[in-house]
């Protein structure tokens, strides 16, 4: 079985997600994306090997991709106050009634006329999953493997060793995945995590960002986790460029509910850049209170204008594992199954 990977080390908390372009052997980045989305073709890269021994990552710092979080103070760029779980305001809650979820069917196929699938399957050479995503790794390791998978034999494989923070990211950007009809979209993905950061350490896993409407500054929506108790976690910034170390507004809200480890979960999510809203499903179910109507619970900045967490025009989607503040314990994470459409996808069958 070949493995496809991705190692990289960059000096700093700070630097922009990259578009990596790898090739096996040597060559462009530029090739074709996973059945059913489409994808830009990866920044020029060359490897450091042949054949499927595995590459290093050419890497560019386009800066047009959301920038790792890193300053110190909040959820995005420090450690997040575990008591905010106990003062959200009255606004936040369970989302109202969530369409039924379709069916994939037995085999977990792609939905029919879906956004983007992609099973980790297809991934035979070196340089093929830097040919489909952006993929931007500090201190972690990103590679397709077959150490474990929930369905067929192959997940993506996200690893980062302890004593520093860590950022392993898959990304889609612009065209022609983006924009979405409607600023709104669902996703889904299988997903499995060996443990948590230590100490109040917050990271994310689903994240989408873009320029707010009629505006030059850039928002985010996340998904994560927070804390030694893993609790389901979002997040809202913005910043004035999507290079800007510092954040205009950093705010967060959380749910008492853990992330499971140790085993494969469904995550489900909707951002939603009408209404201002973003949802999360655990294996279908809604964590009490993780859920985001206009406002979020705890903000260390300033308020955002009105308290309204405003959606920006999505133009990215990263998923993997981005942790700005060092832990003393390792990470092993798998992604298998993702999905986005513009309706709940549901989970699928092993």
């Amino acid at each position: 079985m070949a493995t496809v990977s991705l190692a990289a080390s960059c000096s700093g908390n700070d630097t922009a997600p990259a578009k990596a372009g790898i090739g096996a052997g040597t060559g462009s980045g530029a090739a074709s994306g996973p059945v059913g989305s489409g994808s830009p073709a990866g920044a020029a890269g060359t490897s450091a090997g042949s054949g499927n021994s595995g590459v290093a990552a050419g890497q560019s710092s386009s800066g047009s991709l959301e920038r790792p979080d890193a300053s110190a103070g909040g959820p995005e760029g420090g450690v997040a106050d575990d008591s905010s779980s106990g003062g959200i305001s009255d606004t936040i809650g369970e989302a109202g009634a969530a369409p039924m979820p379709r069916s994939d069917g037995a085999a977990g196929a792609c939905p029919a006329g879906a956004l983007l699938c992609d099973d980790f399957e297809k991934y035979a050479a070196a340089g093929d999953l830097g040919a489909a995503w952006h993929v931007t790794a500090n201190t972690a390791t990103v590679q397709v493997d077959a150490t474990k998978a929930f369905k067929g034999k192959q997940a993506l494989h996200v690893s980062a060793p302890a004593g520093s923070n860590h950022m392993g990211l898959i990304a889609k950007e612009g065209a022609p995945l983006f924009p979405v009809a409607g600023n709104t979209f669902y996703g889904r993905m299988m997903m499995w995590l060996s443990g948590y950061p230590s100490g109040g350490n917050h990271w994310n896993n689903v994240q989408s960002s873009g320029l707010l409407p009629n505006s030059t500054q850039t928002a985010k929506y996340a998904w994560g986790g927070d804390g030694p108790l893993g609790a389901v976690t979002a997040g809202y910034t913005i910043r004035v460029t999507p290079d800007a170390g510092t954040q205009l507004y950093d705010c967060y809200n959380q749910s008492k509910t853990p992330i499971p480890t140790q085993k494969w979960v469904c995550v489900e999510w909707k951002f939603d850049g009408v209404a201002n809203e973003m949802h999360y499903w655990l294996d279908g179910q809604s964590p009490p209170g993780a859920d985001v109507i206009k406002t979020g619970g705890v903000c260390v900045t300033p308020q955002p204008p009105g308290g309204i967490w405003q959606a920006p025009v999505f133009s990215n989607l990263s998923l993997g594992w981005q942790q700005p503040n060092p832990s003393t314990a390792a990470i092993e994470m798998w992604v298998d199954e993702v999905a986005l459409d513009t309706q709940r996808i549901g989970c699928p069958t092993p």
